[in-house]
């Protein structure tokens, strides 16, 4: 983190007001001096998923798929990212699984507190203590001071009349992971 640079909470408003496109939001982006930032963007009008780090120099539209992020690149192999994207898409393709279901089951996988054997550990740079904490995909200090505070999940189900119904949820957490407050919003986006 380096002090006085420009906020980071100028990257989400610019991708949803829709000012860019996703080319000319990477361009736009290239020329901001800000500290570190991974950048996910749904365009749901053209069924498009965009990512944008200046940690890592990309802007890369992904393709349909499951993908993983934390602190590092796209898809960094780190064991709880793994083992997260291998839950997701075991829902995915569970013939039972409802989109609400989806987000329920998401949600609980996003809480799961299981710490990397140290041989599996990345090393980040950090002491070993925060190696380990780190490790989980839900993270949460002994001391609360540091640790996950939000977790989102959007769902978004393609009707038979290629309508779009978009599921997110955003669940708060304190100090000591319990929940907190938890917002649902469903629309339907017609295209």
């Amino acid at each position: 983190h380096q002090d006085g640079l420009p906020s980071r909470g100028a990257l989400v408003p610019a991708w949803l007001t829709g000012l860019h496109d996703a080319n000319a939001l990477a361009h736009s982006l290239r020329g901001l001096h800000t500290n570190g930032y991974n950048l996910l963007g749904l365009d749901l009008k053209e069924n498009q998923a965009h990512c944008w780090s200046n940690r890592h120099g990309h802007a890369q539209h992904l393709a349909p798929g499951v993908y993983g992020l934390s602190n590092a690149a796209l898809d960094t192999p780190w064991p709880k990212l793994q083992r997260l994207k291998q839950q997701v898409h075991g829902h995915l393709h569970s013939p039972s699984t409802t989109p609400a279901g989806l987000v329920d089951q998401v949600l609980q996988a996003l809480t799961d507190t299981e710490q990397a054997a140290d041989e599996h550990l990345p090393q980040t740079g950090v002491a070993l203590e925060w190696e380990r904490w780190l490790s989980s995909v839900f993270i949460q200090t002994p001391d609360g001071r540091y640790g996950t505070r939000c977790s989102t999940v959007i769902v978004v189900e393609q009707t038979p009349s290629q309508a779009l119904h978009l599921h997110a949820l955003e669940q708060t957490w304190d100090a000591h992971g319990r929940p907190g407050s938890r917002v649902e919003h469903r629309l339907e986006i017609d295209r």
